[in-house]
């Protein structure tokens, strides 16, 4: 075997192995590019499906959001229907009232009314102002019909008196208001001690049958 053949060999395996070493770089190539395919097909998979499931979960918000809108507007309806039912029962039941106590009130003056006018025609009324001092009245006699409405008046001059009048229950300092219902003459005494005439400080009134 001469040089030239060795060199002819030698150039023939290198020739064989660059066709195998481009070989197997095309099929890794293949290969990365294959399973970058299949990568990318599952990952558009994958976010198709999460932008369906996004469109869902929007949708059905969308119809709870609606229906809780329908709820709240019906209750909403309802809340008014009530009160204003509720507003006329106490509109009727206020008119009702008023109109039964403007009966009562106007059946209660024409009671007043009679009752005045009865009293007025049967009895009259007597005013005295009686001046009270140490140890005596002036007018210390006071004369009336029966059946007057009397009123007695104390204007003090010096200390404080009043007017005891025990057979028609009445004793004050400044006034006693009664009607006199019984003939007879009645003795009233000063109503607040003053000293040492209290006991002898009196008057007289006479109710005239």
């Amino acid at each position: 075997m001469n040089k030239k053949q060795i060199f002819m060999g030698i150039i023939m395996i290198a020739m064989l192995l660059f066709t195998a070493c481009a070989k197997k770089t095309t099929d890794a190539t293949s290969n990365t590019e294959t399973t970058m395919t299949e990568g990318q097909m599952q990952s558009s998979q994958q976010n198709t499906a999460a932008q369906e499931q996004t469109k869902t979960t929007d949708k059905q918000q969308g119809e709870t959001t609606q229906e809780s809108k329908i709820a709240a507007a019906e209750q909403t309806g309802a809340a008014a229907a009530a009160k204003s039912t509720m507003m006329s029962k106490s509109s009727t039941t206020t008119e009702t009232t008023n109109d039964a106590a403007s009966s009562k009130t106007t059946a209660s003056q024409g009671s007043t009314s009679i009752s005045t006018s009865t009293e007025t025609a049967s009895s009259g009324v007597d005013v005295f102002t009686v001046k009270a001092f140490r140890f005596g009245y002036q007018p210390d006699t006071l004369t009336v019909k029966k059946g007057d409405l009397v009123k007695i008046t104390v204007e003090n001059e010096d200390g404080m008196h009043g007017i005891k009048l025990l057979a028609f229950g009445v004793q004050d300092m400044d006034y006693v208001q009664f009607t006199a219902d019984k003939a007879g003459t009645y003795t009233w005494y000063c109503d607040n001690f003053c000293g040492t005439g209290h006991g002898s400080m009196s008057g007289t009134l006479t109710v005239e049958g």
